[in-house]
């Protein structure tokens, strides 16, 4: 392993069947590198079903402004079998495949998710590797090309964190994986843990017990990542930050800056990841004329007679969404509407 350290740059992805906690779980790696002062840059990928299909989520963190993202990772975390297969030759020589040692003798073939193109890629590759088909194989591929490997005991810290919390069943709290697997993300890198916990917090707001479930096994996944990769030549340090600075999925800079065009009616029929950005609209339709910022409908704190609002209003379908935008333009209103897929 180099001992040249490469602080603040950095690439990291998380991956999981949809449905999984794989966005919860990179908001919090992302809302904790942010609290570290640290800048950030992230690009979700999901599949067009509700659950089960592969989803990913990568992430750049640096000191610097990141203006995209990058195709190489440098940290790869996984709780199942097949993030592992896919994104495995995406990881650099000197970078790390935090995995579930439990799953090393799933083959390829038990993955029927993989489509039948990158199966027969895999195989080409896994052989000329001189490996065979199971997970075991994909790490001692990428063993043979430097990368780290961090194998974290995932039944046994969701078991400890289980008797901890006295709870009696590991499937009530089968999400705090995704969290061991950012717990030691942050393990081998180095970073103050504390930046984790306020990521939690950020993310699961009013859920004080869930807050401390994630936290009480992502400390254990962080424990033992560092005790396994001790010099891991990429770092994440915090930073000290005075300027205000903020926090922006894209749906949320696409609503915002159709608010200071002068939207004042919005309309959308609901489906991801264009809901996301009406949702956020909803929460926000009372604009301060002030200028002092957004307040939602709860917000008691700026007059009437100083408050300006907007409409947004969810459809039976897309071409009502459409028509009724339509309609609103027609009379002189700013007006828009949102919709993604199958749309």
């Amino acid at each position: 392993m180099s001992s040249v350290k490469t602080v603040n740059d950095l690439s990291w992805m998380i991956g999981g069947p949809q449905g999984s906690g794989v966005d919860s779980s990179a908001n919090v790696f992302a809302r904790a590198c942010a609290a570290g002062g640290l800048n950030i840059f992230g690009k979700r990928e999901f599949y067009s079903n509700i659950m089960g299909e592969h989803s990913y989520f990568a992430l750049r963190a640096r000191s610097d402004v990141v203006r995209s993202h990058v195709d190489a990772v440098n940290v790869l975390a996984t709780f199942e079998a097949e993030t592992l297969f896919r994104h495995a030759r995406e990881v650099t020589d000197d970078g790390a495949i935090v995995y579930d040692p439990s799953l090393g003798k799933t083959r390829l073939s038990d993955i029927p998710t993989i489509e039948k193109r990158l199966d027969a890629d895999l195989r080409t590759y896994l052989i000329s590797r001189g490996v065979g088909e199971t997970i075991d194989d994909m790490l001692a591929a990428s063993k043979q090309r430097g990368v780290a490997l961090v194998p974290i005991p995932y039944r046994d810290l969701l078991e400890q964190v289980a008797d901890e919390f006295q709870i009696d069943q590991l499937s009530k709290i089968s999400r705090v994986v995704n969290m061991l697997a950012v717990g030691a993300s942050f393990g081998i890198l180095g970073f103050d843990f504390e930046m984790m916990r306020r990521g939690l917090e950020d993310v699961f707001r009013a859920k004080a017990k869930v807050v401390n479930m994630n936290a009480a096994g992502g400390r254990k996944a962080y424990d033992i990542a560092q005790t396994l990769v001790p010099e891991f030549p990429y770092r994440l340090e915090k930073l000290p930050r005075t300027e205000a600075r903020l926090f922006l999925t894209g749906s949320q800079a696409t609503g915002l800056g159709k608010l200071y065009g002068g939207m004042r009616f919005q309309t959308y029929y609901p489906i991801t990841p264009a809901s996301d950005e009406s949702e956020f609209l909803e929460e926000n339709e009372v604009l301060d004329l002030n200028g002092s910022g957004l307040h939602s409908e709860s917000d008691a704190s700026t007059p009437k007679e100083e408050a300006a609002s907007i409409l947004v209003v969810q459809t039976e379908d897309e071409i009502a969404a459409i028509t009724m935008a339509t309609g609103a333009a027609l009379t002189g209103t700013r007006s828009a509407t949102a919709t993604s897929g199958p749309g």
